[in-house]
């Protein structure tokens, strides 16, 4: 079996209780999974769900189904989750290195998107625009990369912004793209990242930092500069510092309401204040994948308490505190997605259906195809990418 349950622990934790999160204003509908992590906090909890939960998944049933191979770019992209919104589905085209949107029901191909020396690195929806960044895969080709915007109901171009860096990231989040290169071990002279508004594509700033994560808390950005051994906070929208601290880190997710950010490094992982950077909590020795329903932190990945069985672990903490509520050996963990009363987690090769309270099996994974990268659930929906394939399942 793929799923190993041989190791399990349960704390309860005498005089805790869990913080009342204070309900947050949320315009995404409930088929949206507009970028990359569920949104711009990265934290893959999708708070409207409500079809997908422990009493139906066992009827899921594979919908329709899609396969855009074989790969036309000489890297390789496969494998990258779709996004969805306004009834669309938007995946990379892997056979044309674009994107197409599909309608969500069916599957039927709405349109497609293409073109000479684009190579589709990524995507995001935010409001009525379809949000593209590309990266050539062969420098030695001089062609610059791209980020353009398109109209999310035909596909068509509304603005298309060349730039001088090799984009490697990018963010979406209160009206405004973030593009940067990649955030590599030493300095690299060629780092650099830009921000345009998604309206426009009018050009808002430019800096020599990259993003540190692909996140963003209530409008501010984690950059990083190895050159000068500083990772700062910016706004998204003006690129003015915030704070900043010398000490190495990742932006792994914040919070649903912005309040904190995820960083992670060699150390494990610590939570900051996301508007002043103050320490307010650190779990040594673990770190991502991340997720957070305002409730409980969901890490995955790493032998907590060094059972040293070789079973990686789910754990569940207290986001307020960093204090352990639960934990879970399970085989290959990989990223998490939370919603409605599931813990969806991708292991090898399928998904494990456990309760977010307690960690225990909410329900079978039966009749699911093979994945190679985490879910997506929106719109009742359970979407599943294996390399070129994505397959689309419902109740």
């Amino acid at each position: 079996m793929l799923l190993k349950l041989a190791l399990t622990g349960v704390l309860a934790v005498a005089g805790v209780s869990l913080p009342q999160v204070p309900a947050r204003a949320d315009t995404s509908p409930s088929s949206a999974w507009s970028q990359d992590g569920y949104g711009p906090g990265n934290n893959t909890w999708n708070p409207n769900e409500q079809i997908v939960t422990a009493r139906r998944v066992a009827g899921l049933k594979l919908r329709w189904s899609v396969d855009s191979g074989p790969e036309g770019a000489p890297c390789s992209r496969a494998g990258t989750p779709p996004v969805v919104a306004n009834g669309r589905v938007f995946v990379l085209d892997y056979a044309t290195n674009g994107i197409t949107a599909r309608d969500a029901k069916t599957g039927e191909r709405l349109w497609r998107f293409s073109g000479a020396s684009f190579d589709a690195l990524g995507i995001a929806v935010i409001g009525n625009r379809l949000v593209a960044v590309d990266a050539p895969c062969d420098p030695r080709t001089g062609a610059p990369s791209h980020v353009v915007a398109l109209d999310v109901k035909t596909g068509d171009v509304r603005w298309r912004k060349p730039t001088d860096l090799r984009i490697f990231s990018f963010v979406v989040d209160a009206g405004t793209v973030v593009a940067a290169t990649y955030h590599g071990a030493g300095p690299d002279p060629g780092a650099g990242s830009v921000a345009f508004r998604v309206s426009d594509g009018g050009l808002l700033w430019e800096r020599d930092d990259v993003l540190a994560g692909q996140v963003s808390a209530q409008g501010r950005v984690m950059m990083a500069d190895q050159n000068t051994r500083t990772w700062t906070a910016v706004s998204i929208t003006t690129g003015r510092r915030i704070w900043h601290t010398g000490i190495e880190t990742t932006a792994e997710a914040a919070d649903p309401d912005g309040v904190r950010f995820y960083l992670t490094n060699a150390r494990g992982l610590r939570a900051v204040d996301a508007a002043s950077g103050r320490p307010l909590w650190r779990i040594p020795g673990l770190g991502g994948p991340v997720c957070d329903d305002g409730q409980r932190l969901y890490l995955g990945g790493g032998e907590l308490f060094h059972t040293g069985a070789g079973v990686a672990v789910v754990s569940a903490w207290e986001p307020a505190t960093g204090k352990l509520l639960w934990w879970r050996g399970l085989d290959g963990a990989q990223r998490m997605v939370r919603t409605t009363d599931l813990l969806i987690v991708g292991t090898v090769g399928q998904v494990a259906f456990l309760s977010p309270e307690d960690g225990s099996v909410a329900a079978p994974a039966r009749g699911l195809a093979a994945m190679n990268n985490h879910p997506v659930v929106a719109g009742g929906k359970l979407y599943l990418t294996d390399r070129t394939a994505l397959r689309v399942y419902a109740p």
